[in-house]
């Protein structure tokens, strides 16, 4: 099952459920990975939804009250979609594996490790 799937699936065990965070939350992500696809931006949905839990922790660090509380509900949500971040030991092994110059190493970094920092990453990454 894809993630679009499993995100349109969710949706519907959440709208049966009345979990109306979860289901915006789900609404939200699905309509981003598909507008990402119809555009041709990203086929994979992945980096899509860390491009949608980043905006939703850029909003979440000016809301208040009853919007912070639902924007923290609704992080984790996309949160609970994305792969599990690896420590910096795993990164640090994987960097340790890899031959070749910094762009090399950064790109089967990134591509091994989406949701890793980036910034973390480029610094691991020139030791």
């Amino acid at each position: 099952m894809t993630t679009l799937e499993t995100l349109r699936t969710d949706l519907t065990t959440a709208m049966k459920a009345s979990d109306r965070p979860k289901v915006d939350a789900l609404r939200m992500m699905i309509t981003a990975v598909v507008s990402a696809s119809k555009q041709g931006t990203e086929q994979d949905p992945v980096p899509v939804l860390i491009r949608y839990r980043n905006q939703v922790i850029e909003s979440l660090e000016t809301a208040q009250g009853e919007t912070a509380e639902k924007l923290r509900q609704e992080l984790g949500i996309v949160e609970s979609y994305l792969p599990k971040e690896p420590s910096e030991d795993e990164v640090r092994v994987f960097l340790a594996a890899i031959t070749g110059n910094f762009a090399d190493r950064m790109k089967s970094a990134r591509t091994a490790f989406p949701t890793f920092d980036g910034k973390k990453l480029a610094s691991m990454a020139k030791e």
